[in-house]
Parts: structure tokens; C-alpha cells; sequence
């Protein structure tokens, strides 16, 4: 059930239907995010794959920290 509620980002309450509320699941060492972090995650998940390479590069340039396109990953 742990999995589960991972998965879905819920409290275990709330699967177990103790809670209305959804809760955030808390991993331990998991950083919590901010609305506009998830909102900007949202966007990015809904972006077509070009779109998602031309964030890399955009993110790249805006940051100065080299990324590889290929792999998403740190240059």
C-alpha cells in the first residue's frame, strides 16, 4: 500500500478513505516542492519531445550549466 500511495502521491489515510484530504507523501531526504515547481513539472510532462529538448537548451542557456541533450544529464 506504501507503493501505491507512493505512486500516486497520496497519504495512506486517504487510500484507506480516512481522509478527504490527498496529503503529500513524505519521503524521507525527499525534498518538498513549492506550487510553482509542480506547475512547472505539469508543464514540462505535457510537452511534445521537441519541446522538451528545446526546455534542455533553454534551460541550459538560462542557467550556464552545461546539460546534455541526449541524456538530460549534467555536461
Amino acid at each position: 500500500m506504501i507503493k501505491l500511495a507512493n505512486v500516486l502521491n497520496v497519504s495512506l489515510d486517504y487510500l484507506l478513505g480516512r481522509t478527504d484530504e490527498l496529503g503529500a507523501v513524505v519521503m524521507p531526504g525527499a525534498m518538498q516542492l513549492t506550487d510553482e515547481e509542480r506547475e512547472i513539472l505539469g508543464r514540462y510532462h505535457a510537452l511534445r519531445p521537441d519541446l522538451k529538448e528545446a526546455f534542455w537548451i533553454t534551460l541550459n542557456a538560462l542557467s550556464g550549466t552545461p546539460v546534455d541533450v541526449s541524456t538530460k544529464k549534467k555536461a
